[in-house]
């Protein structure tokens, strides 16, 4: 149950229309007085006989029969029969719809309620179109600044808020915020709920200061206009105790938690306080402020104080609503859970295996609450070491994920999917941890553990990238057009985000809104979903009957476990063609690793020898935490395909040193994936004789304008491009050079708006830029010189005049490559053009590459960027894989000017020679290794 989050979300009709009887007001107002007492399945029986009465009437052909029927709707919506709340308003719309039309405002009342229902029950599309249907209507009929407008959009708002879709809740929100200050003052209560909604998406997005004033705001105009005693007040003391609650959750200081939780539990009380005087001590908002109560104590640790709470909340629920309803469900599992943090699973199990049960039979097998229950109760089996139980109950929690998935994913945008897929990812961690522990008795389920791996890992990038492919290879002129249409929206919504605020014409945040709906629209049209289910329906057995004798896959997995999800693990899931089941492997906690990589200090050169050390001084650090683990179980193994996750995308598993002067790359010849699905489906590493190029290098950074020059000049980048512009032109392949200040954003851009036009091979030798999350870091040290000593670097971490990539939220403007001119965006305020010198990721993720085979970033730190869970890297590699390259050799570290000139001939020399590019690349990496430390050459890497 949400706490306190209150949405305008239901406008029930009322039934004073006609005057045949008493006989049915008399039914209907009995009906009422047990509705206010929440005795609803004696407010039910009089709700049928009303309707009967109305039928005997008028027949069912009739408003009054319709009104009827809302009021029977209204009964079985709050006592949690959603399934038979929606066959009453189903059968009401029609009703309405032929007597007043689709254009009344009684019918679009009637459509709103059906929405709310299907909501309940976790049918998001249907709900979705139905509140666009609500909006549409309420717009023709009252217009945009009406009250009821505003509580349309409240409505969808809500309803993103229900699926995690808080970047499309938001404007929604806001905009209501407006019209109702604008039509009622902001003083109004109906003003004082629609900015108590804003401030709960706040706070669920972790945004606390953002949302402490909003809760706060409507609190006293409750209290100025409601006064102390109105239940909405007593909302909002809960509210801003919830808010406080979070805040003392989210803190590490025990002095700052301790007094978050104090302001929290003060302002709990008095509004249970205020409840029980005012309300009653049988009413759900009372037993609300119980639960909420209790949920306080049990993150306080206080146990035996939140047992009684709970026990309580549970009995008024179970009284006023019965036993088959959602909020008795939440109750059970509340307590359940808190029996599960105290230890007492034998008291956990029974509850939570019933509220399972309860809401399976009022919600489906489908809904998330539903798959929520499994996995608890598979949470408790597990502690109680009764594996056999949870492993079914894991089982089926991943098939109910895997349905709503299916049925949500073919209508969502990516930033949709993204959010949604969050809901669901710690129950997939839990199942991997427990599979982790039931692997030692049945080995067997690492099958299933592998196959969830692969199906998940990069399925956001896959789906939308098969989606583009899909319209751009379709001959749907309609749909190509609406796809161009999408595109330069974004292009626009890039620009926005590289211009500074003040001078924005309009807000980025509302054009995402318009593009996502463009995207849904999209992805619908190309039935591309349905198509990337079949291309891309890979399991564990595939992979395996793909490797050759002497090959394995590994696919590196992390979790969280324990209680608090405080502990984040690593595990190498691994494929021989002679294994008759995945090898699971567990190797190490992530702390372990970020000791080794943040314990490296220095300058860049420093920090790379002190993690991976010298030929003269190999560290083996990292050799024994990843891979020594992995060593006896592929014996015989000389080519391994490996896909990372989490931190080991920092990671060069080239470089691990095993000894002195030897290192991983030594003995295994490694190929990086972005998942091991590709060896099911690898792509064609080879290139042919009539190969096109584009080569850029030699940029030149400064503008007329420029007044100062933070990207300094890279005279290697100049020689490394002539010297692979003399290597190809003897072999007669048709280039493009773009140098000095002719090496510009627009026209790298223009080579890919031409049709026919793209090349096979594109190479960028400049300065590349990676800046981190600023919500995960407290300080941003964007004044820091880099210290180079002798070596020339092609990046830099110097972060002056960054506001627009430094700071933004937005991980593929925080990662790029700088071109012509780009001096002057870096070092004053400046509006964001196509052709400012910064070609970040947002914008090469825009581009159609699907016809270039390699993309060579000859730049620094160009293989970095944001890790998202089963995603990988947000970051160029990303853009470049969204835009259609197969293959990507990027860096890890700032890459030496000199060094990185002789690597790059090397490797197109080879290239050009064999025609492989996997071949190529390790070679050239094998004989510079040879030659120089692993600085030198680890750095890059390739990937397909």
């Amino acid at each position: 149950m949400k706490k306190g989050f209150f949405v305008i979300c239901f406008i029930i009709l009322i039934c004073s229309s006609y005057s045949f009887s008493q006989t049915w007001q008399e039914l209907d107002s009995i009906r009422k007085v047990y509705m206010e007492h929440q005795s609803y399945d004696t407010a039910l029986v009089y709700a049928e006989k009303g309707l009967q009465s109305v039928k005997e009437k008028t027949g069912e052909n009739d408003t009054l029969y319709a009104n009827m029927l809302t009021a029977i709707f209204e009964v079985n919506f709050y006592s949690g029969k959603y399934a038979k709340a929606i066959e009453y308003c189903e059968k009401e719309k029609e009703i309405r719809k032929a007597l007043q039309g689709d254009k009344h405002p009684d019918y679009a009342t009637t459509l709103n309620n059906l929405a709310v229902s299907y909501n309940k029950i976790g049918d998001f599309p249907a709900a979705e179109l139905l509140c666009l249907e609500v909006i549409n209507l309420y717009k023709k009929v009252y217009g945009e600044k009406h009250p009821k407008y505003a509580v349309s959009l409240n409505n969808l708002a809500g309803l993103y808020y229900d699926i995690c879709n808080y970047s499309a809740a938001e404007p929604l929100f806001l905009e209501a915020i407006t019209i109702l200050k604008e039509e009622l003052g902001d003083k109004h209560p109906n003003y004082a709920t629609s900015i108590n909604n804003v401030a709960f998406l706040y706070k669920t997005m972790g945004n606390y200061s953002a949302a402490e004033p909003l809760f706060l705001d409507a609190l006293n105009i409750r209290k100025e206009v409601l006064g102390k005693k109105h239940p909405d007040y007593a909302r909002s003391l809960n509210n801003l105790a919830s808010l406080y609650q979070a805040m003392g959750n989210s803190l590490s200081i025990k002095e700052e938690m301790a007094a978050k939780f104090a302001m929290a539990e003060t302002l709990y009380l008095e509004a249970k306080s205020l409840r029980k005087e005012v309300l009653g001590e049988k009413h759900l908002d009372y037993a609300t402020s119980l639960n909420n109560i209790a949920g306080l104590y049990r993150d306080m640790g206080k146990y035996i104080d939140a047992e009684p709470l709970y026990f309580e909340a549970k009995n008024i629920w179970k009284e006023t609503l019965g036993e088959k309803h959602p909020f008795y469900a939440t109750a059970l599992n509340n307590l359940a859970l808190l029996y599960y943090s105290m230890g007492k699973f034998a008291l956990a199990e029974p509850l939570a295996f019933e509220a399972k049960n309860i809401r399976k039979i009022i919600l489906g097998e489908h809904h998330p609450q539903y798959a929520t229950s499994l996995n608890s109760l598979a949470a408790i089996y597990t502690a109680m070491d009764n594996y056999s139980f949870a492993e079914p109950l894991y089982f089926e929690c991943l098939e109910v994920i895997n349905s709503a998935i299916n049925q949500n994913f073919a209508y969502l945008s990516e930033k949709e999917k993204e959010m949604y897929f969050k809901t669901h990812e710690k129950k997939i961690e839990d199942f991997y941890s427990f599979s982790l522990k039931r692997k030692i008795e049945n080995n067997e389920i690492t099958k299933t553990v592998f196959n969830t791996v692969v199906k998940n890992k990069g399925f956001l990038l896959k789906s939308s990238t098969a989606m583009r492919l899909t319209i751009l290879n379709s001959n749907d002129t309609v749909l190509k057009l609406k796809y161009e249409k999408w595109i330069n929206l974004k292009k626009v919504i890039s620009n926005l985000y590289s211009t500074e605020i003040s001078k924005r014409k309009q807000n980025p945040e509302e054009l995402e809104q318009q593009a996502n709906i463009i995207e849904k629209d999209l992805v619908q049209s190309s039935q591309v979903f349905n198509d990337f289910k079949k291309a891309h329906n890979i399991n564990w057995e595939s992979i395996k009957n793909s490797l050759m004798p002497n090959e394995a896959a590994i696919e590196f997995l992390r979790f969280t476990e324990g209680k608090k999800s405080d502990t984040t693990i690593y595990c190498a899931l691994i494929i021989t063609p002679q294994c008759k089941q995945p090898e699971m492997i567990k190797l190490f906690e992530e702390k372990q690793i970020l000791k080794i990589i943040y314990s490296a200090s220095g300058n860049n050169l420093n920090q790379v020898n002190n993690i991976y050390g010298t030929n003269e001084k190999t560290k083996e650090m990292l050799y024994k935490l990843i891979w020594q683990p992995i060593e006896k179980h592929i014996e015989g193994i000389n080519t391994i395909y490996y896909s990372p996750d989490g931190i080991l995308h920092k990671i060069s598993f080239a470089a691990m040193g095993k000894s002195k002067n030897m290192y991983l790359c030594d003995n295994i010849n490694l190929q990086q994936v972005s998942s091991t699905g590709k060896v099911a489906i690898p792509e064609n590493a080879f290139i042919n004789n009539n190969i096109t190029a584009c080569i850029i290098g030699g940029v030149d950074y400064t503008s007329d304008t420029s007044k100062n020059s933070l990207w300094q000049y890279l005279p290697g980048t100049l020689s490394e491009a002539n010297a692979i512009n003399t290597r190809f032109s003897k072999k007669d392949i048709k280039i493009t050079n773009f140098t000095g200040k002719e090496a510009t954003e627009l026209s790298f851009k223009n080579i890919y708006s031409t049709k026919g036009s793209n090349p096979e091979i594109l190479h960028i030798a400049t300065h590349g830029f990676f800046y981190p999350d600023p919500e995960q870091i407290k300080e941003e040290k964007t004044n820091e010189q880099v210290e180079t000593g002798i070596v020339a670097f092609r990046g830099s971490n110097s972060g002056f005049g960054l506001w627009q990539f430094v700071k933004n939220k937005n991980p593929l403007m925080r990662s790029g490559v700088v071109l012509a001119g780009a001096n002057k965006v870096w070092s004053e305020p400046y509006a964001g053009t196509d052709n400012e010198g910064v070609l970040t990721a947002q914008e090469v993720s825009q581009l159609d590459m699907k016809n270039t085979k390699l993309v060579v970033l000859s730049a620094c730190e160009t293989g970095l960027g944001d890790i998202k869970g089963s995603e990988g890297v947000y970051g160029l590699q990303r853009a470049f894989k969204m835009a259609g390259v197969k293959f990507i050799i990027m860096s890890l570290w700032q890459v030496p000017d000199k060094e990185t000139v002789e690597f790059m001939e090397m490797f197109y020399t080879k290239l050009l020679k064999i025609k492989d590019i996997r071949k190529a690349f390790n070679e050239t990496q094998k004989e510079m290794r040879r030659k120089y430390d692993p600085y030198y050459w680890a750095a890059f890497i390739l990937i397909e």
